[in-house]
């Protein structure tokens, strides 16, 4: 993705986060005030409470309950991720009043106290006492455990619903971040992604939470409020944005078109044409003076390896896929990862291009691979035929065991003879813990005379064939 791709993505990125953001930051807020009672995400008719309750109670009990209704109640009350407001309506004017509670759990009882002494500063005693002995008298069966799973929903989607304005507030940064860094990762989209799913599953908690406890038992409650609309549709476009980016742009590939070899590069020359030819290389006097042998011919295999792939798959970019501290020796900028944890070459197979490669090499293709595999080679060159001994360290051993047939990673050796040569060759081994366990790769214990953790191995058909 070039410059131009990722800028764009960024914005794409940043604006649907800020979308996000604002639809969730606006029922965050709802009922926090009066002026905000329009991002309700639920309201409750106290008169149909009220009458509803009553008639459950003589439905249980046979006889009617005291009265409920009082004046220092309110028509409605609104309920909103960050408060209770008190509804009051007349002919003459509507007067709203607002408790903060995030998340408002409070029960019934506690709701009616507060509202009446909130109104007219008077003692709530005698309402509650009206309002408990009704509840009192309803079929225990009624309630249940409602009253726990709605203050489990509101607390849940209160959580939710803060994590996903988070999510959406680092989004942008983690995707500068990332594209800064030419990062082969989905992290920028994934981001948004998991916000909106948070603020989809916080909207409908909410819309489940109402129907639990009293209100929903007396059926009084009215679902789908301005501020559950409001995350709902702020998530399903963050939600589609995010899906998009991810079919569309691959997630945030490596910077593959903006690589150019050094400048004035007099050692540099275009890998050749031919199959299997040799790679033009650096002179020997572009080598570190007094390398040791192995180093040497480490870096001959790997540099004939990157001009392989670099005639065969367009988009090639030594700076993203040469994983090795050798590439310095071409000029390359040196890679300062950890070197145990890459293969000599890394390289995510986005549209199949390295597996067309390997085709024409005439190397078997394991029907598991995919776009979505990412192939590591690890290149063991060798000065002799192809029965000559490599060199495994403990840690390719470990990814040869991981990565054994593994859809999602591909581990092959590639084996360079007459390295250095003015015609080497290179064999590449698929899945090598796999030869190793049929027999055709052998893999020698830790000699004494060997570095520390590194173990010999060699194909087995050439040193039978060398008996012969």
């Amino acid at each position: 993705m070039g410059k131009g791709g990722k800028t764009f993505s960024w914005f794409w990125i940043a604006g649907f986060s800020l979308v996000s953001l604002c639809a969730n930051i606006a029922s965050l807020v709802g009922d926090i005030s009066p002026r905000t009672t329009a991002l309700s995400l639920y309201l409750v008719n106290v008169t149909l409470l009220a009458e509803g309750l009553q008639n459950l109670a003589v439905q249980d009990g046979g006889q009617p309950g005291p009265t409920l209704l009082h004046p220092d109640l309110p028509t409605y009350w609104y309920w909103g991720m960050s408060g209770i407001c008190d509804v009051y309506i007349s002919r003459t004017k509507t007067d709203t009043q607002c408790r903060r509670r995030f998340p408002p759990t409070d029960d019934l009882l506690s709701i009616v106290e507060a509202s009446v002494r909130d109104r007219s500063g008077g003692d709530p005693s005698g309402v509650v006492s009206a309002w408990n002995t009704t509840l009192s008298s309803l079929n225990p069966s009624r309630l249940g455990d409602k009253r726990g799973s709605f203050v489990s929903f509101t607390k849940a989607s209160a959580a939710l619903l803060v994590l996903a304005a988070i999510f959406d507030v680092f989004s942008p940064l983690v995707g500068l971040i990332v594209f800064g860094n030419n990062k082969s990762y989905f992290a920028p989209y994934a981001m948004p992604f998991f916000a909106a799913v948070f603020a989809i599953i916080a909207a409908t908690l909410a819309t489940l939470a109402i129907p639990q406890g009293e209100f929903g038992v007396a059926r009084s409650g009215k679902n789908g409020g301005a501020g559950i609309t409001i995350v709902f549709v702020g998530a399903a476009m963050r939600l589609g944005s995010s899906v998009m980016g991810i079919c569309c742009c691959n997630g945030v590939e490596k910077d593959n078109d903006t690589w150019q070899p050094p400048p004035q590069p007099d050692y540099w020359v275009t890998p050749p044409q031919e199959h299997y030819g040799q790679p033009d290389r650096p002179p020997q006097q572009q080598q570190t003076p007094g390398a040791p042998d192995i180093a040497t011919t480490g870096f001959e295999g790997e540099f004939f390896i990157n001009n392989f792939f670099a005639t065969r798959i367009p988009s090639w970019n030594p700076i993203a896929s040469w994983t090795s501290h050798l590439r310095a020796n071409a000029g390359i900028e040196p890679f300062t990862r950890n070197q145990r944890d890459f293969a000599d070459f890394t390289y995510d197979d986005h549209d199949g291009a390295m597996r067309t490669a390997l085709r024409t090499a005439n190397v078997a293709i394991d029907p598991a691979w995919s776009n979505g595999t990412r192939f590591h080679v690890e290149v063991k060159a060798t000065l002799g035929n192809g029965g000559a001994d490599m060199f495994l360290r403990e840690s390719q051993l470990q990814k040869m065991r991981e990565y054994d047939h593994e859809p999602d990673n591909a581990y092959i050796i590639a084996h360079v003879v007459r390295a250095g040569d003015n015609n080497p060759r290179v064999e590449f081994l698929v899945n090598p813990w796999s030869l190793y366990r049929a027999g055709e790769l052998e893999i020698d214990p830790q000699r004494e005379d060997d570095d520390p953790g590194t173990r010999r191995a060699r194909l087995v058909r050439y040193r039978r064939s060398s008996r012969l």
